[in-house]
């Protein structure tokens, strides 16, 4: 039978790991920021995530049955949950920036304007071949530059078409079609050369 004492012990340890999330949260989104080993301790980000470790250093700590005082530890697995958890969040703000941008060029223009830039490359790997695309755009409202790496997928060629093709499949998850597209850029290759896409 559960008691009052241990239904209070049971909200208190979710509220611990409530904050024990967050600042795992802020320590990657620190660690993964482009402050330089110079710089890190005065980065905005650091700053933000020392000044919550600071705030709930009660929180986050827990104690052991022999007494001991342990503090969270970032495993592997909760990296990558976390990883993915932010690049959901980048991908799902790079989509509402694009809409926004293009709304912008309808309403200013009457009519969809080219503004999207897209980088893509094609590395051989050991089975098959990995082409790895990225955007650029700038969004006219906020001038806010973003330039962010969307997708790695593998292909089964590297034509002109083909890669078109597997390009077109990664930029159709930010709503993105041909009408948007300002102009693309890749490497020096063959294929690049022959298509103009160089």
């Amino acid at each position: 039978m559960n008691s009052f004492f241990d239904k209070k012990q049971s909200k208190k340890q979710k509220v611990n790991q409530d904050a024990i999330d967050e600042f795992q949260y802020l320590s990657f989104d620190a660690l993964n920021s482009t402050a330089t080993k110079e710089s890190i301790v005065t980065h905005p980000k650091f700053c933000k995530a020392f000044e919550f470790a600071i705030d709930h250093g009660q929180e986050l700590k827990r104690t052991t049955q022999d007494g001991w005082v342990i503090y969270p530890h970032l495993s592997r697995k909760k990296m990558v949950v976390i990883k993915c958890k932010s690049i959901k969040q980048l991908f799902s703000r790079a989509k509402e920036e694009i809409d926004a941008a293009r709304k912008y060029f309808v309403d200013t223009t009457g009519k969809q304007q080219p503004f999207v830039t897209v980088c893509s490359d094609v590395w051989d790997g050991r089975r098959r071949k990995i082409f790895g695309l990225s955007i650029m755009f700038i969004n006219p409202i906020t001038g806010k530059i973003w330039r962010i790496p969307i997708a790695l997928m593998p292909t089964d060629g590297e034509t002109a078409i083909e890669l078109c093709e597997t390009a077109m499949r990664g930029l159709e998850h930010f709503g993105i079609t041909v009408d948007d597209l300002y102009w693309s850029c890749t490497d020096n290759c063959p294929t690049a050369l022959k298509s103009g896409r160089q």
